[in-house]
């Protein structure tokens, strides 16, 4: 994954069915500091590569956003700054 796309090392991937049946993403981990995020939907990678490929640029847009709209949101309820900065991925 990282010639693919940068700062992320690799994808978790699960097998719900049977022989022959494609992987579903689930989670991407992190070259940097090396964190796990899990996705907000996971991502069956079905069809063609580009296809799924760009499925998965919007599944990581979505998640990104998702969690820094929520982190924000816990901010105003904390008001304390480095407990936050540690509560969420980066």
């Amino acid at each position: 994954m990282q010639k693919i796309f940068q700062a992320i090392d690799c994808l978790t991937l699960t097998f719900e069915g049977g022989k022959g049946d494609r992987p579903t993403a689930k989670s991407m981990v992190t070259c940097v500091g090396t964190e796990k995020v899990e996705f907000t939907k996971p991502l069956k990678l079905e069809g063609k590569v580009e296809v799924y490929l760009q499925e998965l640029i919007n599944t990581i847009t979505d998640t990104l956003s998702t969690l820094a709209t929520n982190s924000i949101n816990k901010f105003s309820q904390l008001n304390d700054r480095e407990a936050w900065l540690k509560m969420d991925p980066a």
